[in-house]
């Protein structure tokens, strides 16, 4: 009964949280666009622990992706015409600190300067399910929806790889999908290849002649994907869905946007206010996350489980485990990384104060981690530990709602995954020359 209470309590509190994360739109000024404002130096907050910011991973697991990484470096990002390009594909599951993709957006776009743009990765139809999405793309269609998060609480919740499901009403229905580069970056996301995910009696899906010349690809289907190979890059296209035998009453989860280099893939997937409970009540997404073969699952949650005033600990940590464990039986050979949340703050009488339950979260994915060897990446120590809400608040690192963050507050966690990758990834190969 006990267990049943703070899962009431959290997801009360989590669907509270949604609809607030549904309200943090951040305007796009030339800072948010910009290349040149993409770093944000570490060093210019004290309490930034810069000397820690390694992944710490003591039974090695993550040697078979920094050998990768090696090779990729070696490649420089050269485009591929005469045989298949490597490709390093990186899936970092999250919560609304995610869905928003300033964070992630940053640590995707230093990765691939440094090893190789192999392309944008998941983007997920986000606003055709009423929520929030990131600002580089934009998905639209010309028929509604009946969407579906693993947040909501229905007994038919079909939410697959990326969190969400959306159902069109119209079998005969469109996607426009359009990339939005980033002005003044070298980095471009032209595709030429897209990576369909849906349910195995969704609908079949196909290119129109308006973008892509209809005899200049070739498409194959199976149960959770459609890939479609087009001849000429572009950045935007529109993909036609059509009823056929039984492919008409299913549902639609993203779609992967890749191109032809070597280089690293960065999917990043987040659903506002998740928990590690709710990425693991369902199986398809951790079982569909091995069609995007992936070489590192980066896992950020945590913060949403901090709702609870008084942390149980068990609690958390079996919920962690129904998540992971499944990730583990899709992908058995890909290391995965646990990340710890960093610090908000929690309102009561009318006032902010530090949220003293992320320390227990942090212990528990920590213990998590130790206890099932897998990688972990302590943000929570490494950006100021306890009361460190106080710092990022007199630094303007926090939206007002004390929840979320500003767009310089996502990237400099953004820059400490990356640097913290990099770092660790270098002294790997000094110890192994």
């Amino acid at each position: 009964m006990k267990m049943k209470t703070q899962h009431t309590y959290i997801t009360a509190l989590a669907m509270l949280l949604t609809c607030m994360a549904m309200l943090v739109v951040l305007p796009v000024t030339k800072a948010t666009t910009h290349s040149n404002q993409s770093y944000v130096d570490p060093m210019r907050y004290h309490f930034v622990n810069t000397s820690r910011n390694f992944i710490s991973d003591p039974h090695g697991t993550l040697n078979l992706f920094y050998d990768n990484l090696k090779i990729l470096s070696s490649l420089k990002g050269a485009e591929t015409t005469n045989s298949e390009p490597i490709q390093i594909p990186i899936i970092h599951f999250g919560d609304s600190h995610t869905q928003g993709g300033y964070g992630t957006e940053v640590t995707r776009r230093q990765l691939q300067r440094k090893f190789g743009n192999a392309g944008r990765g998941v983007v997920t139809p986000l606003k055709l399910s009423r929520s929030n999405e990131p600002r580089d793309y934009s998905i639209s269609s010309n028929t509604s929806f009946v969407a579906t998060r693993i947040v909501s609480r229905t007994t038919t919740n079909n939410a697959g790889i990326t969190g969400i499901c959306i159902k069109p009403n119209n079998t005969n229905s469109q996607f426009q999908i359009s990339l939005i580069d980033t002005p003044d970056d070298p980095l471009h996301y032209d595709f030429t290849r897209v990576r369909a995910l849906h349910s195995p009696n969704a609908p079949l899906i196909t290119t129109d002649t308006q973008n892509i010349n209809q005899n200049s690809f070739n498409e194959s289907h199976n149960d959770c994907e459609t890939i479609i190979e087009l001849e000429k890059p572009c950045n935007k296209i529109t993909l036609q869905t059509y009823a056929h035998n039984n492919f008409k009453a299913g549902e639609f989860y993203g779609f992967s946007l890749e191109n032809n280099h070597n280089g690293v893939i960065y999917h990043s997937i987040g659903v506002n206010s998740a928990t590690y409970r709710h990425w693991g009540l369902l199986t398809k997404p951790a079982q569909q996350s091995a069609v995007l073969c992936p070489k590192l699952i980066i896992v950020s949650l945590g913060a949403n489980e901090t709702v609870a005033r008084n942390v149980e600990k068990d609690v958390v940590y079996q919920q962690i485990h129904s998540f992971i464990a499944k990730l583990r039986v899709a992908n058995p050979k890909t290391p995965i990384v646990l990340t710890t949340p960093v610090e908000t703050m929690r309102r009561s009488n009318g006032r902010n104060y530090p949220n003293k339950s992320y320390v227990e979260v942090t212990e528990v994915i920590k213990q998590y981690a130790v206890d099932k060897k897998l990688a972990f990446y302590d943000l929570y120590n490494i950006m100021g530990g306890a009361n460190s809400s106080l710092l990022l608040e007199q630094e303007k690192l926090l939206r007002p709602d004390k929840i979320h963050f500003t767009i310089e507050g996502y990237k400099l966690q953004g820059n400490l995954l990356y640097s913290a990758l990099i770092n660790s990834y270098d002294r790997y190969i000094r110890e192994n020359n």
